[in-house]
């Protein structure tokens, strides 16, 4: 009984501690305010007006400063600048070393001039927001930028960054920063250039215009920096050589809905360069003279939900590329509609409208090999496909579905239906080589929401489902696979 009643006590005991425990800290954190508040205490006040100061540039204002950097060296953090148009333009390379709003009052008339020397603006700080200014004529150089961001989480919104003959905006070692609705203007060499780790940085809504050969920069471009997203944006008729460039182990980025499209003279819309992982979706690529998404040297991408078209070379094409997932892309009126070369392998090419190409897929003589092909239509081309090396897989072994070809009957204009199975009982021999689709599908395949429960039974699709979302495996695969 002794002991019943002593552990009782030892029960309630501790629950109070725990009661105490948790109480303590919400009183002791009242009273340490009432404390501060009644001895107006100097560091308490100092954290109640940060932040609540506006400093104004130009404009009629008694006590307005004539020039950006000055009321830059005269705020504190959290402050803000606004800057008005009627003193504009500012003549001024502005260097940013503290974390501050910087408001213009007009994107296409309150204009930060370089005047060809070093970088327009410099952010050097963190927690850097600046909207409302065109920011123009940094010095002419590959280093040098109209934005320049050496620091983390800030926000560039609403500026026009315009006639740089460097770079539009360069971020270096810089992550978590959010660009939106900009737009990028005739700059010369970048747009927008990433290097050196500058991850998890957001580009939404940017407009990509090029109106002259002397500004014919590419559009985005991302050297050794990862989970980025890039989606929204739009890139009509630009004079460049890569739209947006993903290279350098740029790896897990998210490539979404943005519009890519050269006037007819640009070689590349998307390249993937020795970069893995990462996810293209739903983009609108169009008039390039050689490649609408490139994919070299990388492993374990996502292409699909992408319409490429008007591609001169291949609307999609893969060299050296391994366990890369090509689904759901409307490829047409390209020279080819998906190319794989050089030991191109382990690649799956499923559920894939490809029309009106003069060749639908060319699998080329340099051992690209063990790849999947299933689920895809094949319509009005030339020729619907090619493989020269004869080692592919033209339809999935699981469900015992191949592709649709438009020119099956006029090839075996005896072959019989499998009615309940949907598929032709002759095999469709793919030319040049000694490849078959084994299940030629009758009728087209329709996308639904019957087709992931389809590929859900493939043991393909559940080794790149693991890829694709566990990092240890990836590393696995790239120890084993990576060309």
């Amino acid at each position: 009984m002794e002991n019943m009643l002593l552990r009782k006590v030892w029960v309630c005991a501790i629950f109070f501690l725990f009661i105490s425990i948790s109480v303590i800290p919400k009183v002791g954190s009242s009273l340490l305010m009432e404390k501060l508040v009644s001895d107006d205490n100097v560091i308490l006040d100092m954290y109640l007006s940060s932040g609540d100061k506006t400093l104004y540039v130009g404009g009629d204002g008694l006590d307005n400063y004539s020039s950006i950097q000055d009321a830059i060296d005269n705020v504190s953090d959290g402050d803000t600048i606004f800057v008005y148009d009627n003193s504009s333009p500012y003549y001024e390379n502005v260097i940013i070393n503290i974390s501050i709003n910087l408001i213009g009052e007009n994107k296409d008339t309150t204009i930060i001039d370089g005047g060809g020397s070093g970088d327009v603006v410099s952010i050097y700080s963190d927690h850097v927001n600046i909207s409302g200014f065109m920011i123009t004529h940094a010095k002419h150089d590959l280093i040098h930028a109209g934005i320049k961001i050496l620091s983390d989480q800030n926000n560039l919104s609403d500026n026009q960054i315009s006639y740089n003959e460097a770079a539009g905006i360069i971020m270096s070692n810089s992550s978590y920063n959010k660009i939106q609705n900009n737009i990028m203007k005739n700059n010369a060499y970048y747009n927008i250039y990433l290097d050196d780790s500058s991850d998890y940085n957001t580009f939404i809504q940017n407009s990509f215009i090029t109106e002259s050969w002397s500004y014919s920069s590419d559009g985005l471009w991302l050297i050794h920096s990862s989970h980025n997203i890039i989606q929204g944006n739009s890139m009509p008729n630009l004079r460049c050589f890569i739209g947006i460039g993903l290279n350098q182990d740029s790896d897990n980025n998210q490539v979404g809905e943005n519009i890519i499209s050269s006037d007819g003279t640009g070689s590349i819309g998307l390249q993937i360069s020795d970069s893995d992982f990462n996810n293209v979706f739903d983009n609108e690529i169009t008039r390039y003279e050689d490649q609408g998404i490139s994919l070299v040297f990388s492993t374990g991408n996502s292409i699909h939900g992408n319409t490429i078209s008007l591609v001169d070379g291949g609307g999609i094409s893969l060299c050296a590329g391994a366990y890369n997932v090509i689904q759901q892309n409307m490829l047409f009126s390209n020279e080819i509609g998906i190319r794989l070369s050089v030991n191109s392998y382990h690649n799956q090419i499923s559920s894939c409208n490809i029309k009106d190409n003069d060749c639908g897929i060319l699998m080329e003589d340099y051992s690209p090999h063990d790849n999947i092909i299933y689920h895809n239509n094949f319509v009005r081309n030339d020729e619907n496909a090619y493989d020269l090396y004869s080692s592919n897989t033209w339809y999935n072994s699981d469900l015992k579905q191949g592709n649709y070809w438009d020119d099956y009957k006029v090839k075996y204009p005896n072959a019989k239906r499998i009615w309940l199975k949907g598929i032709w009982d002759t095999p469709y021999e793919i030319p040049v080589g000694d490849d078959k689709d084994m299940y030629p599908l009758i009728s087209q395949w329709v996308e639904s929401s019957s087709i992931t429960t389809l590929r859900d039974k493939s043991t393909d699709n559940v080794l790149f489902r693991l890829i694709n979302r566990f990092p240890l495996f990836q590393k696995l695969v790239l120890s084993v696979y990576r060309c």
